[in-house]
């Protein structure tokens, strides 16, 4: 169903600098025309939808997962747009309205599959009722052996900006978080970078 008009009163929303208490949101063409006090609202159109609430009701932004390997039996790691259209199809029902594709320590050719994956995806994929993929989240390999974690220590390197300028490339500027081990040779630099 195409809504172009929908109105949600009587429900205690959390904006961005404020909590309104018995208020109303209006949304056309499923984005946010008009948030307000239920008071303040004066009815001028007819809407396709009308959701009425009580006030113990709460209407909160998405959330952003900056972490997330992957749900619902997918991974981020598959490589697959069908992977990332499973995990963005899933999200949505908990909260989660976008996130950042978060790879893991592998070898260099499985982490270039799913930058290159993310960058395709992002291209084509990305769509209403779906969590939004904003990029990823490169999850090592440039950590430490000695704080390996679930991470695989054989497969960890020395963070090198080159192998990352190199992935920039390939995920189409997507990386937008590093998870790196500024400790090791390097480090710092790469940081700083």
């Amino acid at each position: 169903m195409n809504l172009t008009s929908v109105l949600i009163t009587h429900v205690r929303i959390y904006a961005e600098r404020q909590v309104i208490n018995e208020g109303y949101i209006v949304l056309r063409n499923g984005m946010i025309h008009e948030v307000g006090r239920m008071v303040d609202f004066k009815e001028k159109e007819t809407y396709d939808r009308v959701f009425s609430f009580s006030n113990d009701h709460a209407l909160i932004p998405g959330m952003i997962d900056l972490h997330i390997h992957g749900a619902a039996g997918a991974d981020a790691m598959d490589a697959t747009s069908e992977a990332l259209r499973i995990i963005a199809e899933h999200l949505p029902g908990e909260g989660t309205t976008a996130f950042l594709a978060t790879t893991m320590t592998q070898e260099a050719e499985a982490i270039e599959r799913a930058l290159s994956n993310v960058a395709a995806y992002r291209k084509q994929a990305n769509g209403p009722g779906m969590a939004e993929v904003l990029g990823v989240h490169l999850e090592g390999p440039f950590l430490s052996p000695k704080r390996a974690g679930a991470q695989p220590a054989d497969k960890m390197l020395h963070p090198d900006i080159d192998l990352f300028e190199k992935w920039q490339g390939i995920a189409d500027g997507a990386i937008r978080l590093v998870t790196v081990a500024p400790e090791r040779p390097g480090g710092m630099e790469f940081v700083s970078h």
